[in-house]
């Protein structure tokens, strides 16, 4: 039984507090959803309501069998009722994108269905340490061998650079070398710095966790002159701010499929806090834009989609043939806009996770920050993250409200602003 247990638990284990609450609801009302098995008796959906079961000595639950599917569509059918009823948090989507690891998915596939950036993915399987499987299986359900040789084509300029200037090192005027010799000494250098990525990957999340560590041993106050910041769920933590209090709404929530339901709720957020004729910049992916929009005018007016030009190298989109170098920022507004005319393109003039791996630029959001708002006023971001947009906020003499459910990212944004804050009052 523990074999049929175990074979599709792909989540994270309940928090503490999250099991007791499901044990004493099935202790109460017994078990609401029923526990999904295949044909030969594993269980695909309902371990923890099973365990709940074992300890109150309930011997009968309600069950479904799911028969005829291969292994990758039980992981699919147990991906797509977890993630529609679970928000995962940081290191708990750590552990499930090493569980997917360790099935051979690759970096693209889980990023593409967990709805993050393939380097996301890089980025948690280094500091979870999941080994790599032999092969592993992509998006288009081909498998591959897990470190197969790239092509020295698919080389940056960069590299190519390094590569010549290597070979020509190696290779006297008027010398006459086989190609396969040139080859090899390509595919060395290539092998170097992909080595060096790497490390410079691992180097960035090592060093956001040292400072996640440090701020959450630190007291960094939660709110000055300057700034609020709140921890939990962004309608229960503003459950109690007034109605029509807050001039302009600037958030950069989760992309991710199974978080378009958080644009709705979003909507109805902003619909009552914001000021009649407030604004609502919402930055977001383009994969479920449509959506995105239907969403957040449920309870909005819809403005206009701006351009949030990022830099470096593209990300590419795999499935819709395209290599992004920009985000929509979708604004809305709560009843007409009455203000000045905005330029709708603003430029990040460089990437910064050093706080978030989500994060962006502090000079990108100040953009988005003094086009839309006026000394004094009350900017609020209810997925703030690592506070770019509110250090934007504080540094230029507005108001800030910001809310996140990690802790560690609340902590970080705290110390933030206020090393914002002394920054603004000794200018001023």
């Amino acid at each position: 039984m523990t074999e049929q247990l175990a074979l599709w638990q792909l989540m994270p284990e309940l928090s503490t507090e999250e099991y007791a609450a499901l044990k004493a609801d099935i202790a109460a009302r017994g078990v609401m959803v029923p526990v999904e098995y295949d044909e030969t008796g594993a269980v695909l959906d309902g371990h923890h309501r099973l365990r709940a079961c074992e300890e109150l000595g309930i011997t009968e639950w309600p069950r479904i069998v799911r028969g005829g599917l291969s292994d990758e569509d039980k992981l699919e059918h147990v991906l797509t009722l977890n993630l529609a009823r679970r928000h995962l948090s940081r290191e708990q989507r750590r552990e499930l994108v090493g569980n997917l690891r360790e099935r051979g998915w690759s970096f693209r596939r889980i990023g593409e269905r967990l709805g993050v950036h393939h380097d996301t993915v890089a980025d948690d399987l280094s500091v979870v340490g999941f080994p790599t499987p032999e092969r592993i299986t992509g998006a288009d359900g081909k498998s591959y061998p897990a470190t197969r040789p790239k092509s020295v084509h698919a080389a940056t300029a960069e590299q190519q650079q390094a590569a010549s200037a290597v070979i020509a090192a190696a290779v006297a005027p008027g010398e006459t070398v086989a190609a396969t010799d040139l080859l090899r000494t390509l595919a060395d250098v290539l092998r170097e710095a992909r080595g060096i990525k790497t490390a410079q990957r691992e180097e960035r999340v090592e060093a956001r966790e040292a400072k996640q560590a440090e701020v959450l041993a630190a007291d960094h106050p939660l709110s000055g002159d300057a700034f609020r910041l709140l921890t939990g769920d962004f309608i229960e933590a503003l459950l109690d701010q007034p109605d029509e209090s807050v001039d302009v709404i600037i958030t950069d929530p989760p992309y991710g499929q199974e978080f378009l339901p958080e644009y709705s709720r979003l909507s109805g957020l902003a619909a009552r806090i914001l000021r009649p004729g407030g604004s609502c910049l919402v930055m977001t992916g383009q994969a479920h834009l449509e959506e995105v929009l239907t969403r957040l005018s449920e309870s909005l007016r819809y403005q206009w989609t701006c351009a949030y030009v990022t830099p470096g190298q593209s990300t590419q989109v795999f499935g819709r043939f395209v290599k992004c170098n920009w985000k929509p920022v979708v604004w809305l507004t709560k009843g007409a806009y009455a203000g000045e005319q905005i330029a709708d393109v603003f430029r990040s003039e460089e990437n910064d996770k050093a706080h978030h791996e989500w994060g962006q630029s502090v000079g990108g959001m100040k953009q988005i920050v003094e086009a839309f708002t006026v000394t004094g006023e009350l900017v609020c971001d209810p997925f703030c993250g690592g506070g770019a947009t509110g250090v934007a906020v504080v540094l230029g003499g507005r108001l800030f409200l910001g809310v996140d459910q990690d802790e560690a990212s609340v902590k970080t944004t705290a110390q933030r602003l206020g090393e914002a804050a002394e920054a603004w009052r000794s200018r001023n």
